[in-house]
């Protein structure tokens, strides 16, 4: 059963918000339950059962129910409506102009129907649209009630606007009088959008503090404005003035605006506090904006109140120790790192499995914890790569290791050797996987996937015949790197993985990706203002966002190997463009070889249960 919520349909009161259910009733229709205090009805959309409709012609079907739910005046009957049903192919002006409604369904579009009383009396003046997955609603008049969804069964039941939308269909958004869009979302009502100083002033309000929306909003930020800007508004907001000049204030309304100018230098300082606290990254990139923020604090909160002046140079200087603590990993741990293994020489070959793995680990990690919050807004990493060089760094270096090693793979002519040196990469893959280093182990998922390695089918059958075990664990990474259900496995793996751990970042800059083209920076509002921030979206950003950065704080406690390191971390791997992979792969094992090769191995697996049947038939005698 499915939760809703309802709005008033007389946008001129404020009315609370009720629940409603939709369930499936008897004969299988849907019946939507929206009983609340001031009244209510039940849309039952299916044969209406033991008090049909009257039929009134050929194209009519059975209808649904009308009724008022409201304790207090149930005496009203039940009206009972039938469906007139139109042609899919009729053009607008063919649809009802007196009210009605559209049913889309998964199978596809069933049309609109026609509103008609069964007693007789004029056609509705209101109706609704449903629109459920695989087709949208069509148009009608109505009084617009809000817009009710359930998110967890893609179904969205409202009114279909359309004076109230923009020119790209989009819902426009009343502005209320302090800048803001507000609406409801799990029982709570808060900021859909804003403009950039109304949000501000909402950071800083001096009513219960949102610790969240702060978050938020210093995740997301410089979409919008730069450090410098952010923190002239935030000062700005210190010394706000009252509405009036303060001297024609009464002495009550004195007292109320000097404890509300108390409360919002507090919040802005909180503020401050959490963005040096939380993104202090912003400040050690700008040596300008730190100084600027000395500066600002010396004249403001440290001429005034001492005390939280104090704290806040307090808040800045330990987080500008701890940025620099973090360069040295000796400070946080409290054993010592395992025993390296270093190499006879510089060559691949002579590099142990293990200790490659943890290399690359800690290079990734040095590229990894560099990601700051900005270079993942806006797509930076597709638009424009110098604003997010890290971001950058690390793609590029997936992609250079995955072509390397289908490189490294196909270049081996002798089937022995090439067979060792794929077991040797599927031992890398699962020791990346052990130390939680899931996004090495996708680039050499993904270079076993291309074309070129995929079909070397005479060694991987040679590499798996001694080192069952091997290929059994490197299996589970296979399974946990599986893209069924967008990742589903990996996510839930990183949930329960214990730091340090490098997540595949190509699933998170999908989700922002989606989110950043399915939403747009700023709303489309009734009164035309083309500022007003979209924070509903910035929210799912930060989110997003927040689950890259959850997995920079803890690095690997492993010693650099100098040779192994270098080799990887210098960027000179020695890669070949896919289409000359792919022919010296046909070189290695052309087709009609692996055909024959099959064949032999088919006919030996069958000799080989014969001879087991055999020798089980003489064990029994």
């Amino acid at each position: 059963m499915s939760r809703i919520e309802i709005g008033s349909a007389d946008r001129r009161k404020s009315v609370k918000h009720s629940s409603g259910v939709i369930s499936s009733n008897e004969e299988g229709g849907l019946v939507l339950n929206l009983a609340n205090e001031e009244g209510g009805f039940v849309l039952d959309l299916s044969d209406t059962g033991s008090s049909p409709a009257k039929s009134t012609g050929e194209n009519q079907v059975p209808g649904f129910s009308l009724s008022n739910n409201n304790p207090r005046t149930q005496e009203q009957p039940v009206k009972k409506f039938n469906m007139t049903k139109t042609s899919n192919d009729s053009t607008p002006s063919d649809r009802p102009s007196s009210g009605g409604f559209s049913l889309s369904l998964p199978g596809g579009s069933l049309g609109s129907a026609n509103m008609i009383p069964v007693d007789g009396s004029p056609p509705q003046t209101g109706g609704f649209s449903i629109s459920l997955p695989g087709g949208s609603s069509g148009g009608v008049n109505m009084i617009p009630i809000g817009d009710l969804s359930d998110n967890g069964n893609n179904m969205i039941i409202g009114s279909s606007p359309t004076d109230n939308e923009g020119s790209e269909g989009r819902l426009l958004e009343k502005v209320n009088e302090e800048g803001l869009v507000m609406f409801s979302k799990n029982y709570q009502i808060i900021v859909k959008g804003g403009h950039i100083d109304a949000i501000i002033t909402r950071l800083t309000k001096t009513s219960t503090p949102e610790p969240e929306f702060v978050e938020t909003f210093l995740m997301t930020y410089r979409n919008f404005i730069n450090p410098l800007e952010l923190m002239e508004k935030l000062f700005n907001r210190y010394d706000f003035d009252p509405p009036v000049p303060f001297e024609q204030l009464s002495p009550v309304q004195q007292k109320e605006f000097t404890k509300d100018l108390k409360i919002v230098r507090l919040r802005v300082a909180n503020t401050i506090k959490m963005w040096v606290r939380t993104h202090f990254k912003d400040f050690a990139t700008d040596r300008v904006a730190l100084e600027q923020l000395y500066m600002h604090v010396g004249a403001t909160f440290s001429f005034y109140d001492p005390t939280l002046g104090n704290s806040i140079v307090s808040a800045i200087e330990s987080a500008q120790t701890e940025h620099e603590q973090r360069s040295n990993k000796e400070l946080m741990f409290s054993e010592p790192p395992p025993e390296s293994i270093y190499p006879k020489s510089g060559n691949f070959s002579d590099f142990d499995p293990l200790e490659v793995a943890r290399q690359i680990c800690l290079y990734e990690q040095e590229l990894y914890s560099n990601i700051n919050p900005a270079e993942l807004l806006n797509q930076a990493w597709n638009k424009n790569k110098d604003d997010a060089p890290n971001v950058t760094k690390l793609i590029e270096f997936f992609n250079m290791f995955s072509r390397w090693v289908a490189t490294s793979i196909c270049r081996e002519s002798n089937i022995k050797a090439r067979a060792r040196k794929l077991k040797k990469f599927v031992q890398i893959a699962v020791y990346l996987k052990n130390f939680n280093n899931y996004n090495a182990c996708q680039a050499i998922l993904g270079a076993f996937g291309g074309a070129a390695v995929h079909r070397l089918y005479m060694t991987w059958s040679k590499a798996q015949m001694k080192h069952h075990k091997l290929f059994e664990e490197f299996k589970e990474v296979q399974e946990i790197l599986s893209a069924d259900r967008a990742f589903y496995l990996l996510r839930q793996t990183l949930k329960s993985s214990n730091p340090p751990c490098i997540p595949y970042l190509g699933v998170y800059l999908t989700d922002l990706t989606f989110i950043e083209d399915g939403n747009p920076n700023y709303l489309s509002t009734e009164c035309g203002s083309t500022d007003i921030i979209n924070f509903e979206k910035m929210r799912m950003v930060s989110d997003a966002i927040k689950d890259i950065l959850l997995y920079q704080q803890m690095p690997y406690n492993f010693d650099k190997v100098p040779q192994i390191f270098e080799f990887f971390a210098k960027g000179n791997l020695d890669v070949l463009e896919e289409n000359e992979c792919y022919r010296l792969s046909r070189d290695c094992e052309p087709k009609d070889v692996i055909e024959v090769f099959k064949r032999k191995e088919k006919k030996l697996s069958r000799k080989s249960s014969i001879n087991s049947l055999k020798r089980s038939f003489s064990s029994r005698k």
